[in-house]
């Protein structure tokens, strides 16, 4: 069913659903996806994650207020169950990435779920999960995460700087940065900045030149 969602050349950023825009719309359809997240073959969790990331391309914001309690819930939950697929975690991850982009108006109630959630993520020994952590962790500050939380746990994994999580931490406090500087109301207090100034400063003087990079680029 995913595939036939939208054909290849489809170019999704301008495409709609109509019928998943209408009162109701999404009630048929997004129960098989969720119950897929409950399945226990890897292949299906990670489609049905899929699924929900096209559902909520293919559906307004406005449209998707009502459904995100039903949406977001199962997905976090997935993600803290055991022995997941490293696939299965990258999919949802990205499913969550895009809600956070989409929809941020509409998740501040789960910021205390979603933080705990993406600090396990950019840890995990997976690089693609890391990775798909640190595109969304930044973006929590649109929901009005509390950014001094937020940079203590980044830098909290950057005094090692031998972690598997180095890089993908780096990127995420570029992220928040970023989210930062577009939004000044996001932006972390003078205590925080000061904190990310020091830990920057002293990765400029770090053995690898790509980390080198990397803090200098923030």
């Amino acid at each position: 069913v995913t595939k036939e969602l939208i054909t290849e050349n489809t170019n999704i950023n301008n495409l709609r659903l109509p019928g998943f825009n209408k009162k109701k719309g999404l009630s048929a359809i997004l129960p098989i996806y969720l119950n897929g997240l409950k399945a226990t073959t890897a292949i299906i969790r990670e489609a049905s994650a899929e699924g929900i990331r096209k559902i909520i391309e293919l559906t307004n914001p406005d449209s998707l207020k009502v459904y995100m309690l039903l949406i977001t819930g199962p997905l976090i939950l997935s993600l803290s169950k055991r022995n997941i697929a490293w696939e299965v975690k990258t999919s949802i991850l990205e499913t969550l990435n895009l809600l956070l982009v989409r929809c941020a108006v509409h998740l501040k109630q789960f910021v205390p779920q979603l933080q705990p959630t993406y600090i396990k993520a950019i840890q995990d020994p997976s690089k693609q999960v890391r990775e798909a952590a640190a595109q969304g962790l930044g973006k929590l500050l649109l929901l009005g995460a509390k950014t001094q939380f937020l940079v203590k746990d980044i830098l909290k994994i950057l005094d090692d700087s031998k972690s598997p999580s180095f890089k993908q931490a780096l990127a995420a406090l570029r992220e928040l940065l970023e989210v930062g500087a577009s939004d000044p109301k996001n932006a972390p207090n003078p205590e925080a900045l000061a904190s990310i100034k020091s830990a920057l400063l002293n990765m400029l003087a770090n053995d690898e030149e790509e980390f080198r990079i990397l803090a200098a680029e923030c």
